[in-house]
């Protein structure tokens, strides 16, 4: 115990010192600092002005996770979009929130992107259609989402994409179970003790 007290004074120490450098990049407009920022003030560790105590700041967060999103920052954009959909600074927006994650997910981020996938499947294409969404969710399997692999492999199974392809579809449900995704294994088990690929 006395080294993990031990390690969180050096961390804190070394958080104090490297602080005003990175407010001073995050204000020359730095997007990775004033993500790296932004992650500080939402966590707590940032003192307020005038010594007041550690307490997060939702508000000061939220304001430079935009600026870095607007800089490009992709990690920075799905933050936007989650502060979107839970209103954490003001009213939710659904219009906000898929503004966020097309940003995101055009620009590469696999969360983002099977993101849009749920919300076109939940929606039933209401909120992103499914022309729109189908092509994030491969690209999102491909980049190794474990989760993204297992709709994938769903979606192939059940022809949600197109005609049924259920062998494509066992094929990305084992990549999933590989990972670790509990549904995958628990069917691909089933299919095992049935004597099936699904």
């Amino acid at each position: 115990m006395k080294a993990g007290v031990e390690n969180d004074r050096l961390g804190y120490e070394t958080l104090k010192q490297a602080l005003p450098g990175l407010e001073k990049l995050a204000g020359q407009g730095d997007a990775d600092a004033q993500y790296k920022l932004a992650l500080l003030h939402l966590q707590g560790l940032v003192k307020g002005k005038a010594d007041l105590p550690y307490a997060p700041n939702q508000k000061r967060a939220a304001g430079l996770f935009e600026k870095s999103a607007n800089g490009g920052n992709v990690s920075s954009q799905y933050w936007m979009a989650s502060i979107f959909n839970s209103g954490l600074t003001g009213n939710p927006s659904k219009e906000k929130t898929l503004e966020w994650l097309r940003k995101a997910a055009n620009n590469g981020m696999a969360n983002a992107a099977h993101d849009l996938w749920e919300v076109c499947d939940k929606s039933k294409g209401q909120l992103v259609k499914l022309e729109e969404a189908k092509p994030f969710l491969i690209a999102s399997a491909q980049q190794g989402l474990d989760i993204a692999q297992y709709n994938y492999g769903i979606a192939l199974i059940e022809g949600k994409l197109g005609p049924a392809d259920k062998k494509a579809g066992f094929e990305w449900l084992k990549k999933a179970a590989e990972q670790g995704v509990g549904p995958a294994q628990y069917l691909l088990g089933a299919s095992l003790l049935v004597g099936k690929n699904l």
